[in-house]
């Protein structure tokens, strides 16, 4: 009986989270892009962390600013385009794959999102690499340690997951955030989205191994069902998550792995937003800013003209 109950209050927990999240509506939805880009040589190998940090200074000698800086390497940059706001260039867990994040845009104006990532800022990243971006969603080096572990989140992921974590740095693609206008519309989204990612087969297989790789060989014994497609409603969504292992919390103010990990359901004071992110469907709810925001993680990265189509496409499937 103490379990179910257990099980019960985490499921509110989760449903509580979610529902007091701030919603918009579609006139002052605002959307937002997470672009992975991988770097090779010309010998179709991962570029080196001298070259990566080279691309970093150079993009501050042409105006970014240096927003992180850490064990005396250049780790995030950032440029504020006016009438935008901030974007920044940081490295997604490799040297070798280096994310560029948006501030959010207008829902009106997703055509000046996609031409100021595409036409602006992806361009000046490219500029100061030494051959261009490698174009697609795998560089098939994932036997190659290119881990940049700059701060104390992604030591404690080495600390848990072991010799297995490179293997994410060299796989990339584009997330989609949402704001949402209610839970329903959420779910709705993901319905969608997934008819696309059936028609379209992505994820991409290699790309599937890498992630399926990474649970079955972490340490850390990650659930299976951390990644791949969501639960199909909100109920089934939240009595997964609560059922799932909390392996990393904040304790104290200081972030930690934790030495026994249990479900959600049996911890305590829980992190929530570190949570989640450590849940890695390929649509998933989050509240950001204390708004109510989809992310949708499975379009693979190729060339920027198909990353504009993709996003066109599943903007036009929303109905957006």
């Amino acid at each position: 009986m103490g379990s179910l109950t257990k099980r019960i209050g985490s499921m509110q927990t989760l449903r509580d989270y979610f529902k007091s999240a701030r919603t918009c509506s579609m006139a002052t939805r605002k959307i937002g892009l997470e672009v992975e880009t991988l770097f090779c040589d010309r010998g179709s190998a991962p570029i080196t962390k001298d070259q990566s940090q080279v691309m970093m200074n150079q993009l501050v000698a042409c105006g970014w600013t240096i927003a992180e800086s850490k064990q005396g390497m250049t780790t995030k940059l950032v440029k504020s385009l006016p009438g935008r706001g901030d974007f920044f260039v940081f490295y997604e867990l490799g040297w070798n794959n280096v994310e560029v994040v948006t501030p959010t845009y207008s829902i009106c104006d997703r055509a000046g999102l996609l031409q100021d990532v595409r036409g602006d800022i992806l361009p000046e990243v490219y500029e100061v690499s030494p051959c261009g971006p490698l174009g697609d969603y795998c560089d098939f080096s994932e036997n190659e340690d290119t881990l940049m572990l700059p701060d104390q989140r992604d030591q404690i992921w080495l600390k848990l997951d072991g010799d297995v974590l490179p293997v994410l740095g060299h796989i990339a693609s584009v997330h989609i955030n949402i704001d949402l206008c209610s839970i329903a519309e959420g779910f709705e989204f993901m319905r969608l989205t997934n008819q696309m990612y059936r028609q379209m087969d992505w994820p991409p297989k290699v790309v599937a191994d890498i992630w399926s790789r990474y649970i079955g060989e972490s340490l850390a014994d990650y659930e299976v069902g951390r990644y791949g497609l969501p639960p199909g409603n909100f109920e089934d969504y939240i009595s997964r998550l609560s059922g799932y292992k909390v392996f990393m919390n904040t304790l104290g103010g200081q972030l930690s792995v934790l030495s026994d990990p249990k479900p959600f359901c049996d911890t305590s004071d829980v992190d929530l937003d570190m949570f989640l992110r450590s849940v890695w469907w390929w649509n998933r709810l989050r509240v950001r800013n204390g708004q109510l925001v989809l992310e949708i993680r499975g379009i693979p990265r190729g060339s920027d003209d198909q990353m504009v189509v993709d996003c066109q496409d599943l903007f036009s499937l929303l109905k957006l």
